[in-house]
This record gives structure tokens, C-alpha cells and sequence, in this order.
């Protein structure tokens, strides 16, 4: 991509008066060392928009970056995704409200995806830069464990077609998308696995269409009767399966949901009435407390503080204030560590020692635990 803008700055090929930043990468440590996320405690930095100059170390990182680039017209995010495959250059977005689906038509990619927040996409480059009215485009290219250089290219002339619809380049690209790219939502995508392991065979390449599955038991076909896939569409990788187990439909959860025999967080509770749940952390300052109070007292509105133990210890006039006022306190850990990182003796002295500090000092059992870095 730099190469190329390069190539075109130097031809003129830049519309003036419009300006182009690139950072080439936030994480080339983990990179050197075939990681994702930041290696000293394995966090990601895409789970920390917009930032906390006063936090951890990649929360830092995030507040830096959003600060130079939170006033840009339009934002590119060349993303990894979070699965091992090989799939289709497609653009992503999240449905903020402030979604662009035209011009993300304009990149020509064979799909745009957009996505419903969930509440752990909200600290997402993508979401926070809609959030602050920058038009935003996470871009996919076709691997995910290596480099392809064929996708590489295509993503980097997406890109140039978009620069060119939006008169940021002067100069076409060197060729036209083949077609239009057709929009799908992220809630009509099902999932398909197996319940064992199977046999994977190559029988078509990634982006060919498929007319007939061939070899599916009569088991998947009658579980594919018998859940409702109206309007659904089922996406697979470049093999075609040969499967010994179901169709895997998300389905809508009243608290927590499985997989396996492992238990999910609770993201969100089915209700019909329109009502949301709020809650704050409490781990590093109480400059806002006063004012978030006022503001929740105007308004009759109950919500959740999660505490960490030092925040207890510093601020525990605060504490009893929160708890007099009827709002619930909800352990956040004692010293604000990843869990995914500690035994599990260690977890326990984590979540027990702000239960028992709050239980000492106000009398309240915490009943609500939310994980640093979710």
C-alpha cells in the first residue's frame, strides 16, 4: 500500500489539499514472534478503542494512535481476523448508524459484511472511529496465516478504486471491479461444524460458486429441515465438508449460552421491554464520580460498578456512597490482571480479596464479576 501511494505522489496523482496517513503496523513486536495480540500479556489492541493514556500499556497505545487519526474524513483498517482460513477480500463494518454501505460498494470487493455491536465490539477501531463520524472500513484479504501477494494486490487496488470515487486520486485504477459487491449481514451468516472430527476435501475454490452438496448424511439433512434457515445463508470454507455431525444455528439466549460443555458470558438478556443495562468500571480515578452520581440521581437510574481492589482501598468513602444509593457493586478484580493469564489459585485470590475488602467495608456480597480485558 505505501509503496504504491508512494509510485502515485510521485507521478501527482494526489488530488491537493487531501491527506493520506498510514501507519504500517501498531504491533511488530508480536509480529517478530508470530503472535496477534501484544506479547508481554497477550491483550488486543483492537479490544481498546478509544484509548486510556492513563491505563495499560496497550490501552495507551490505543488512546496515542485514536488521537491522531479520530479526525479523519475516511478510515481503512487492514484487520487480522480472529479465524485461520483463506477467504474472499470482503470489507466488514459495524451497523453504528454511521455505516457508509455506498462507498464501501466502492472498494469492489465481492462482499461487504456489516455487523450488529455486541457489547465487546464497541472498543473496536472500527466502532469508535464511527462513533466519532469518520467513515470506516475494516478490510479482509484472503489469508490469514501467511501473506498472499495475489490478495495483497487486489485489497491495495480496492483501496485505489475507493481513492479514485472519492476524489482522493486523480489517476483510474488499473482495472474495474469484475462485479458488484453484494451486502450481507454478519445475522445471516450460520456457522457450520461438526460434532466430531471429519474428512476435509478440496473440491472447489474459494469464491466458486456451488450449485448441489454432494455426500451430506441424512442426519444434517434432517436437522436442515427441521431449523428454520429462511433467509440464512450458509457459509463454508473452501472444502467441502464431509460431515458427521449438525448444522450449528445461533440461536437467541435468555442469560448465558454454551459451547460444548464450556459456559459463554453474558453478553445480553432477551427482553421484549426496552430497557439496557449500564455499567461503569471503578479502576483508576474518581474525578467523574461525583458528577456520574449527580447525573444517575437526576434520573432515577440504577446501575453497576465494578471495582477493582485498589480502587476500593483508595476511594472507600466513594464505595459506601454508590452502595447508599441503591446501585449494585460488581467485583472487577483485585489488582485488574488478564485471567486468561493466571492458575486458577491465582484467579481466586483475584476475585476474593475485593469480595472481601467490599464485604468488610460495606457488608455487600458481590455477585457480578466482570474480567479485565473481557
Amino acid at each position: 500500500m505505501i509503496q504504491k501511494l508512494k509510485e502515485l505522489e510521485e507521478k501527482g496523482a494526489l488530488v491537493p489539499k487531501k491527506k493520506i496517513l498510514v501507519i504500517p503496523c501498531l504491533n511488530s513486536y508480536s509480529m517478530n514472534i508470530g503472535k496477534r495480540f501484544w506479547p508481554t500479556d497477550n491483550t488486543d489492541i483492537n479490544r481498546m478503542f478509544p484509548g486510556y493514556d492513563a491505563g495499560e500499556t496497550t490501552q495507551r497505545i490505543a488512546a496515542g494512535v485514536f488521537e491522531e487519526i479520530k479526525d479523519y474524513e475516511y478510515g481503512i483498517q487492514f484487520a487480522s481476523f480472529y479465524m485461520p482460513g483463506y477467504f474472499l477480500p470482503h470489507i466488514r463494518m459495524m451497523q453504528t448508524g454511521f455505516e457508509d454501505i455506498e462507498t464501501a460498494k466502492e472498494f469492489g470487493f465481492p462482499f461487504v459484511v456489516t455487523r450488529r455491536p455486541r457489547p465487546f465490539d464497541t472498543t473496536t477501531l472500527n466502532y469508535n472511529w464511527q462513533i466519532w463520524e469518520t467513515k470506516a472500513f475494516s478490510v479482509y484479504t484472503t489469508s490469514t496465516e501467511e501473506i498472499n501477494k495475489k490478495s495483497a494486490s487486489d485489497a491495495v487496488m480496492g483501496i485505489i478504486r475507493m481513492f479514485h470515487q472519492r476524489n482522493i486520486l486523480k489517476e483510474k485504477p488499473e482495472y474495474d471491479a469484475e462485479e458488484a459487491s453484494v451486502v450481507l449481514s454478519d445475522d445471516n451468516l450460520v456457522t457450520v461444524r461438526c460434532r466430531e472430527a471429519g474428512i476435509y476435501t478440496n473440491k472447489v475454490a474459494v469464491g466458486e460458486k456451488v450449485g448441489i452438496f454432494m455426500h451430506i448424511w441424512d442426519d444434517v439433512i434432517y436437522e436442515i429441515k427441521e431449523r428454520n434457515l429462511k433467509g440464512k445463508i450458509v457459509t463454508m470454507a473452501a472444502a467441502l465438508l464431509v460431515l458427521t455431525g449438525v448444522i450449528g444455528v445461533k440461536q437467541a439466549v435468555p442469560t448465558s449460552s454454551t459451547v460444548g460443555n464450556r459456559e459463554l458470558p453474558i453478553y445480553c438478556v432477551e427482553t421484549d421491554e426496552k430497557k439496557i443495562a449500564l455499567t461503569f468500571d471503578a479502576a483508576w480515578g474518581n474525578e467523574d464520580t461525583k458528577q456520574i452520581m449527580e447525573i444517575l440521581r437526576k434520573h432515577n437510574v440504577k446501575v453497576t460498578f465494578f471495582m477493582t481492589g485498589g480502587w476500593v482501598e483508595k476511594y472507600p468513602d466513594d464505595v459506601k456512597m454508590i452502595l447508599a444509593e441503591g446501585h449494585d457493586l460488581g467485583n472487577h478484580s483485585e489488582n485488574h490482571k488478564n485471567m486468561s493469564q493466571l492458575s486458577t489459585d491465582q484467579m481466586r485470590s483475584e476475585l476474593m480479596e475485593v469480595h472481601d475488602r467490599v464485604k468488610n467495608l460495606t457488608g455487600y456480597e458481590m455477585t457480578l464479576f466482570r474480567p479485565p480485558y473481557g
